[in-house]
């Protein structure tokens, strides 16, 4: 007996995804959530209830995060998307079991050591710890995958990361080994008491944390034609600016409540779950190759010189500042979200992640008209072809009665920016997917 018409596209999709295009697929590096599970309005924690303490602000009542639709809604504590996952192998080590890098604990005795730039390279390469002697330098895209920011001095995990020896200022900075473009002289560190990342002279002296494990993969971007590019790599979509003076337009500035509001209320390439980036996802987008603005100019060619709000709050700052990003060179610091009477703006990038099942439903549409994407049955037969106009009439007249079949759509049109560009790069995969979508279409036709 015959397959259904609707088994036959779940056979489709299920090769599409799973089968021979998978490397293409395969999100294989997996960005921990930054820990942070408060959420915050203007200057502080969203409570109810406060009392005094001194000079400090005690909450009374319990913590909670707005409802959507409400101020400040879509901050970073309302996603959970890839939770710390972390083991203590009980060796000095830490392994993330996210990234797989596995990291030196370090103790109360060499916490507190600090090194030359060039000194910490090589403290690293004679490092033998918990049987292994392939310690490096971490990158600071690396390091920034263990920050978090939930904390203060340090923004690191102390059940994993308990010691962190303060003896004098500048012990909060940790080397990393990537260089700053504007000055080679300097390398990019890590400030632990925040979480933040700046830069000092290689002839300073700072302490290191030393890493072990295959390198963080540079991104892979796919310009999916229409306003956003996907990373591939780690399967965040994000949106592309304009320079057209429009809603989406470089130039845009506003507030981070604002900032909020408009990412959660985008709706970009057939899709409405975007959100404002954390702190470790907007810093995938930052390349240091480069400067003015540090990024890669190809896919995203809009990109203004300054500061780029994050969800997360600064817990360190006074809670009246939230993580940003300068694109003129990669810093990252805070924007001030309110003080004495001003509200400050800066930029905003909003991103989606591409498996996303946690986020609100697609605006996806299921009328006759194709959806904002590109199409793997049009780019194989055309977009006037017979077998496209089958497709479409299963589509609009079978698969878009029943939610099951909604949900299909949505999966076919959330991978074809993806399988596209695979399909032009591999003919081999283009043939086997063609057989594949043949036999459908007279299962369909049939109907």
């Amino acid at each position: 007996m015959k397959r259904s018409a609707q088994t036959g596209l779940l056979a489709v999709l299920s090769f599409l995804i799973l089968g021979s295009a998978a490397p293409v697929l395969a999100f294989d590096y997996l960005i921990p959530d930054t820990g942070q599970d408060l959420c915050y309005d203007w200057e502080r924690i969203i409570c109810d209830e406060w009392h005094m303490d001194g000079p400090n602000q005690v909450c009374d009542s319990d913590p909670y995060c707005p409802e959507e639709g409400e101020d400040f809604y879509g901050q970073d504590a309302q996603y959970t998307i890839n939770p710390p996952d972390m083991t203590d192998n009980g060796n000095g080590t830490v392994t993330d079991n996210l990234t797989g890098l596995v990291w030196e604990q370090k103790n109360e005795d060499n916490d507190a050591l600090t090194y030359t730039y060039n000194d910490a390279a090589v403290y690293c390469e004679n490092l033998a710890l918990g049987g292994f002697d392939d310690w490096r330098m971490p990158s600071r895209k690396e390091y920034s995958t263990i920050l978090n920011l939930s904390r203060l001095s340090p923004s690191l995990d102390t059940t994993y990361f308990p010691h962190f020896i303060r003896t004098n200022p500048i012990d909060i900075y940790y080397w990393t080994s990537s260089d700053y473009h504007d000055d080679p002289g300097q390398s990019w560190v890590m400030q632990l008491s925040f979480g933040i990342i700046g830069t000092g002279s290689k002839g300073s002296l700072y302490k290191i944390r030393c890493v072990r494990g295959t390198p963080d993969p540079s991104p892979a971007y796919t310009d999916n034609g229409n306003g956003t590019v996907t990373d591939t790599v780690t399967g965040l979509m994000w949106e592309q600016k304009t320079d057209d003076g429009g809603n989406r337009d470089k130039d845009n500035t506003s507030t981070w409540k604002d900032a909020l509001a408009y990412c959660e209320n985008l709706v970009l390439g057939s899709f409405s779950d975007w959100r404002l980036p954390n702190p470790k996802e907007l810093e995938r987008l930052v390349d240091l190759s480069t400067s003015n603005p540090a990024i890669d100019s190809d896919s995203f060619s809009n990109t203004a010189n300054g500061f780029y709000w994050t969800s997360s709050t600064c817990v360190g700052c006074h809670k009246f500042k939230a993580y940003a990003y300068n694109f003129s060179d990669g810093e990252l610091y805070f924007g001030v979200k309110y003080k004495d009477g001003n509200y400050p703006e800066n930029y905003t990038r909003c991103v989606r992640t591409a498996d996303d099942s946690l986020t609100t439903t697609t605006s996806l549409s299921t009328t006759s008209s194709t959806p904002d994407n590109p199409c793997v049955a049009e780019e194989i037969y055309g977009a006037s072809s017979a077998q496209a106009a089958i497709l479409r009439y299963f589509r609009d007249g079978v698969l878009s009665k029943t939610a099951e079949g909604r949900a299909l759509i949505e999966l076919y049109y959330r991978w074809s920016p993806v399988l596209v560009q695979a399909l032009r790069k591999d003919d081999q995969l283009k043939k086997e997917i063609t057989v594949l979508i043949d036999d459908f279409v007279d299962i369909a036709g049939s109907r």
